[in-house]
This record gives C-alpha cells, structure tokens and sequence, in this order.
C-alpha cells in the first residue's frame, strides 16, 4: 500500500482488502478463476466501502496470490508487481 494525500485509505486497506478476498472465496477447493473474481470485487468493495466513509485519502495497492499452479497478481493505481526468476517474462495480461 502506498498512500496518496495521507496514511488512511493505506491503512483501511491493508486491514480490509484481505478480508473481502476471503469472504468472497468458497470454503474448498478454489479455481484460479474464483481466486481472480474475488481479488476484483473485493478490490471494489474495499475501494466502495472506503469512498462511503468520506475520507479523501487515496491509496495504490499491490496483492499477490501463489497456488501450486498460477502466481495472481493484482493492482490498483500506478504500482505493479515484478516478478524475478531467471529471466523476465511478459505478463499474460492485464485486468
């Protein structure tokens, strides 16, 4: 979380958004495309919940999921994630 115009809206979300990420997931066996759905709503929510407070803070935020298979990333505002193996590779894509 980077703030943007004050501390708050870093704090709201560090202490919400992974919550909404679980809230939103079923009990067992999550599909990568269960773990993107909710890392978008709950990005949403979180970003809904904080404007409905009247705080004019903003925040960017990275998140990054790992499964045995898929690596999820995620972002608001002008922060991205860097992933470093050996070699650099593109992204698949961009939500």
């Amino acid at each position: 979380f980077d703030g943007h115009n004050g501390y708050r809206c870093s704090m709201y979300g560090r202490e919400m958004l992974l919550a909404n990420v679980h809230q939103l997931l079923p009990e067992d066996d999550v599909s990568v495309e269960q773990l993107e759905a909710a890392t978008r709503k709950a990005y949403l929510k979180t970003d809904e919940d904080f404007v409905a407070l009247g705080v004019r803070d903003g925040s960017c935020v990275v998140t990054v999921a790992v499964t045995p298979s898929h690596i999820v990333a995620a972002n608001a505002g002008d922060s991205r994630v860097v992933l470093a193996v050996s070699r650099a590779i593109e992204a698949k894509e961009e939500v």
